[in-house]
């Protein structure tokens, strides 16, 4: 049986529109358990995903969160990936894709 580290973090990948509005997401995420690699763009999340596919993905906003979506319906490495925007200031986040399978072709 294999035994997993308690310190062992969830991949994941923040999408945010600039440093400022990543460092309060990043340090939240962080502390409950993620290993955050962050993108500025939703280019630079695309060849990030190539690399190492996150286990969930976080936006800053709810309109960065529609761009991860839209990508998500083209990048199989986004099948089954969560997308969830966090709402600043409240602490609030929103599941705005469930996890999907890919498209069987």
């Amino acid at each position: 049986m294999e035994m997993k580290s308690k310190n062992a973090r969830i991949p994941a990948l923040l999408l945010a529109a600039d440093a400022e509005q990543a460092v309060g997401h990043e340090l939240k995420l962080e502390i409950d358990g993620y290993a955050v690699t962050t993108a500025f763009s939703v280019a630079e999340a695309r060849l990030l995903l190539a690399g190492h596919p996150p286990h969930v993905v976080f936006a800053a906003s709810p309109a960065l969160a529609q761009e991860m979506v839209r990508l998500a319906g083209r990048e199989p490495a986004l099948a089954g990936v969560p997308v969830i925007a966090l709402a600043q200031g409240t602490g609030r986040a929103i599941l705005l894709k469930p996890a999907l399978l890919p498209l069987a072709v």
